[in-house]
């Protein structure tokens, strides 16, 4: 992307999930080299996507084990893992973390001029599955760790100059 720098983009992912699960969970989660040979498309997991539209288009991907979900989810609501009434509860903690992802980087992305909107996240459970954005961009990758458990976020993004006008129009 042009107006917006990968270095701005790594910045903000990373000091956003370091915070938030250091905030909100008393979690303390390291910045890992991507390449260490972490996958996480084999495991059971839950990833929060969230899209961007206007003059960034793309989408952003939190993803992390099912166990971490829970134990996540757990820390969050001040209860233990088997105090989790339901799946509901899970799904909902993994999209209020993608949110807080995503809305920060709006937020950089609106400092320097790219108007842009974010949807509400979904979610998606399960193993074996592939988040797969169709070209939009490639993809950049962030890995945290906290002890053996691991978040990955993906963005893929880039920008759509001119596309302020439809945004506006859809607003008003």
């Amino acid at each position: 992307m042009e107006k917006i720098t990968d270095d701005v983009i790594r910045k903000t992912i990373e000091s956003t999930i370091i915070e938030t699960f250091d905030a909100m969970m008393s979690m303390t989660l390291e910045s890992i080299d991507d390449s260490d040979g972490v996958d996480l498309e084999d495991e059971k997991s839950m990833v929060g996507a969230i899209h961007f539209g206007g003059e960034v288009v793309g989408v952003m991907s939190f993803r992390l084990t099912e166990a971490f979900a829970r134990a996540t989810t757990a820390a969050m609501l001040g209860i233990q893992a088997e105090e989790i009434k339901s799946i509901e509860e899970i799904y909902d903690v993994i999209g209020e973390l993608a949110n807080i992802v995503a809305g920060n980087l709006k937020t950089e992305f609106l400092d320097v001029g790219l108007t842009c909107v974010i949807s509400t996240p979904s979610i998606t459970s399960g193993s074996d599955f592939k988040i797969d954005p169709v070209d939009i961009a490639p993809p950049v990758k962030f890995s945290f760790r906290r002890q053996e458990d691991v978040v990955r976020v993906e963005l893929c993004a880039r920008e759509e100059i001119g596309a302020k006008e439809d945004i506006m129009s859809d607003l008003s």
